[in-house]
């Protein structure tokens, strides 16, 4: 029997390669295209439906996000409870969701039910009557979370953060109001609806254990939605200043500091320099602000760097909630650290040493079948071609230092960035 080593860790091994899934595209009767992953062992099926129906598609505030959630509420011939109870009869689920981009209708069945359930979801994407009973309960709801959300310093933090980046008249930089909830009525939602969920505007995508009968199931269904969308894009200009922004909280035990900036889409020649060179700065648990401010300081839990990106856009952002007493001094050190990117090369053990980290994050991303499609949902409907990850992987093997200086000197200058606290006077 052989003795258990506990004072040398295991072996760590570059990751070589990362096997991408093969993705079968094809289109339906109407013209809609299907990314198609097929695999497992499971007779479980999720299928996806993405709508380029969010907030840049709005003639009101907050529309979207509300005609997302209200849309399975209630159809002509069926409430939501009755709905709701049709799913579970067959053990699915079904959810609607939303980001600033787009509407996504997302089901996740047993091979064998899906022949049942598309007609409910084609039920709700062409006879949705949003009941006003129910548009009432929604805005109660969302007034109620709002306000809980509005007592927390790191809520408010974000919401200022992202509307200095971008505006408050921008789609990625306006704020949820309770004026705006109240706002909403029936005719804007049927508005929404009518000429922003369509078939011209619909990708998807499918993960599981598929075979041509449920592909034959699915044209059948979804390959005979018709309705020609009345779009209009709206993206105003979008002036981002530095600026500093301190605000007062009820809240007042901790501060909550923000840095940020606007970025840029995945499709930007700089987007895998920024990818790599913000995991370092503060993407992962062994990361640099995590190793100052945490543990070798104490002054915050967690801090964290990523980047937001969008169909049209993008930010980079630094979020630390600290004690007050150490605000100036986490403002001091995450300066410091974004300074140090831009004059010195990242040495090559910590190159190699994030390498691994994001390979390895390329691999659990692409486990399985239901999460593969999410990696190629994600990819394609940010505008992105479905062989873009194989350029990111690679890019990140090949990452060099100079590439990463010369990106932190473009967009890290500490001097360029908005800065918002949210704690005590």
């Amino acid at each position: 029997m052989n003795a258990v080593d506990r004072v040398n860790g295991p072996r760590i091994n570059t990751i070589n390669q990362v096997i991408l899934p093969e993705v079968y595209q094809y289109t339906l009767d109407n013209g809609v295209p299907v990314y198609d992953i097929s695999g497992g062992t499971q007779d479980v099926i999720k299928i996806e439906l993405v709508f380029d129906a969010g907030r840049p598609y709005e003639a009101k505030k907050m529309v979207s996000k509300a005609t997302t959630y209200l849309m399975k509420e209630g159809t002509r011939t069926k409430d939501s409870e009755t709905i709701a109870e049709s799913i579970d009869f067959y053990g699915a689920t079904l959810k609607t969701s939303t980001n600033l981009d787009q509407i996504k209708i997302t089901l996740y069945s047993l091979k064998k039910h899906v022949k049942q359930i598309l007609p409910i979801i084609m039920e709700i994407l062409e006879e949705a009557i949003f009941p006003q009973h129910e548009i009432e309960n929604y805005q109660r709801n969302s007034i109620q979370n709002l306000r809980l959300d509005l007592s927390k310093n790191e809520v408010i933090a974000y919401r200022e953060l992202t509307e200095a980046i971008f505006g408050s008249d921008h789609p990625y930089g306006y704020n949820s109001t309770e004026a705006l909830y109240e706002g909403i009525e029936r005719a804007n939602l049927l508005q929404h609806y009518q000429q922003n969920i369509g078939h011209d505007n619909l990708t998807v995508f499918t993960g599981g254990k598929i075979d041509d009968s449920i592909r034959q199931v699915i044209n059948e269904s979804l390959g005979q939605f018709k309705r020609n969308i009345k779009q209009t894009l709206l993206i105003p200009g979008e002036p981002s200043m530095s600026t500093k922004l301190q605000l007062p909280s009820d809240n007042n035990y901790q501060t909550a500091i923000r840095f940020g900036r606007k970025l840029f889409n995945r499709n930007h020649e700089d987007y895998h320099a920024m990818y790599f060179l913000v995991t370092i700065l503060g993407g992962y648990f062994g990361s640099r602000l995590m190793s100052n401010l945490r543990e070798d300081k104490g002054y915050t839990y967690n801090v964290y760097a990523g980047i937001d990106d969008f169909v049209h856009g993008g930010y980079f952002y630094i979020s630390a909630d600290v004690g007050n007493e150490h605000v100036a001094n986490s403002i001091k050190e995450i300066k410091s650290e974004l300074v140090d990117l831009m004059e010195k090369p990242v040495e090559e053990e910590e190159m190699t040493l994030v390498k691994n980290y994001l390979m390895g994050n390329f691999l659990n991303m692409l486990d399985g079948p239901l999460n593969q499609s999410q990696v190629i949902r994600s990819l394609v409907s940010k505008g992105c071609e479905v062989d873009s990850l194989a350029a990111m992987i690679d890019s990140v093997k090949h990452m060099d230092t100079a590439r990463l200086q010369a990106a932190a000197q473009k967009y890290l200058d500490p001097d360029t960035l908005i800065e918002v606290q949210v704690g005590a006077e």
